[in-house]
């Protein structure tokens, strides 16, 4: 285990060799933030934190962090994620499967933000996982939105809570098509977006749905996965998470539905880093020109 003067030492190194995997990469924009010092949007504590998530998720390898940032950066160039999350338009069918929520008078740190994930509410598996791209530009830009919520400079809000709801699925065990699924999902969060998750609970999660949370398990580090509970009763994340979350989940709160953080009503422009509009604005123009 490195100690605190090796770990800075290390995320200081990481960060002086930004510019060269911006490069290497073509590409210069992590989770709506600059890279390169150069640049008009760059921020150096913001780079030092994203360095740090990346070191953490690789046991403070530098030349493995280094790795997986390269290949992040040139996933986001051929997907646009920003994009998948703020400009395109999603099939309604999917607002059921996930839902954020955002509570700023929370007072724990890094249990804001909750990325709320419903397989229950899928009631024919095949129409939203058979067309795997389609589902996972919906996925992604889920993740997206949450992300541009989270704030790099705060350590009370670096970090978000994912909840797994299994309640009434029992599809599952018997649909490839969602098991297919669910390996994209897991592959592409562990490698593209590591440490952004304070907590990930797996609720109702019935013995026979177990290959689930083994699954998980399998892509993401030990230290990842130390992060990670199994809860048979959905009341008992009240007891976690506190009074805000619903009273289906052991809190005071809402229905989850009326919880639901809506970007289009709350406006873009209020939860977007500068580099994220800057860049999304770009597109736009491009796309006209």
């Amino acid at each position: 285990m490195s100690t605190p003067e090796e770990q800075e030492k290390l995320v200081n190194q990481f960060v002086e060799q930004f510019p060269d995997i911006v490069e290497e990469a073509d590409y210069d924009e992590l989770w709506g933030n600059q890279l390169d010092p150069k640049g008009s949007y760059y921020k150096e504590s913001i780079a030092k934190k994203l360095a740090t998530k990346f070191l953490r998720a690789n046991r403070w390898d530098l030349e493995l962090a280094k790795e997986q940032l390269k290949n992040t950066l040139i996933w986001r160039k051929e997907f646009n994620p920003l994009s998948a999350g703020f400009r395109e338009k999603h099939d309604e069918k999917f607002d059921v499967l996930g839902v954020i929520t955002y509570h700023s008078e929370q007072t724990v740190p890094n249990i804001k933000l909750i990325n709320w994930n419903l397989y229950g509410n899928v009631k024919e598996p095949r129409t939203i996982f058979e067309d795997l791209p389609t589902f996972m530009r919906w996925r992604v830009g889920l993740m997206e939105q949450a992300l541009q919520m989270l704030n790099f400079e705060d350590d009370t809000n670096e970090y978000m809570v994912q909840i797994h709801d299994y309640k009434n699925v029992a599809f599952l065990k018997l649909d490839p098509s969602v098991k297919k699924g669910s390996k994209s999902v897991i592959e592409i969060f562990t490698s593209y977006y590591p440490e952004v998750m304070s907590r990930k609970y797996f609720v109702n999660v019935p013995l026979i749905l177990s290959w689930v949370y083994t699954l998980v398990k399998t892509f993401v580090p030990k230290e990842t996965s130390r992060k990670f509970q199994v809860l048979s009763n959905s009341k008992d994340v009240g007891s976690s998470l506190g009074d805000l979350v619903p009273t289906d989940y052991g809190g005071k709160g809402k229905k989850l539905e009326d919880q639901r953080f809506n970007f289009n009503k709350t406006g873009r422009e209020a939860v977007l880093s500068d580099y994220a509009a800057y860049l999304l604005q770009k597109q736009f123009t491009e796309e006209l020109d």
